[in-house]
């Protein structure tokens, strides 16, 4: 089987998308609906964000840990860059949404 480029791999997608268009399988969103879904990438960001912030505060600080019952040896910092990680990934599924509302 022949190797392809990805030029032509592009093509061929296209052209798969264009059949699925054709057959009614895919349809175009309306405004209502982009703006719906750039509105639920936008509160995701921003819950993630918070997330983070509030492992980061009880992973670096004891006192408030205690006076939230959370133990005082309580340390993720690695769900602080994975909350953090998907905050960017839902703010740049928001972007990505916004931008395809202009078109």
């Amino acid at each position: 089987m022949k190797k392809l480029t990805p030029k032509q791999k592009i093509l061929n997608a296209e052209k798969g998308v264009k059949i699925l268009h054709d057959q009614g399988e895919i349809k175009r969103l309306s405004e209502k609906e982009k703006n719906k879904i750039a509105q639920f990438y936008e509160k995701r960001s921003r819950n993630r964000i918070e997330t983070a912030s509030l492992i980061f505060m009880y992973s670096s600080d004891a006192k408030k840990s205690k006076t939230n019952d959370v133990s005082k040896e309580y340390v993720d910092y690695g769900e602080v860059i994975t909350a953090s990680y998907y905050a960017m990934y839902y703010k740049s599924m928001h972007i990505l949404q916004r931008s395809m509302e202009k078109n």
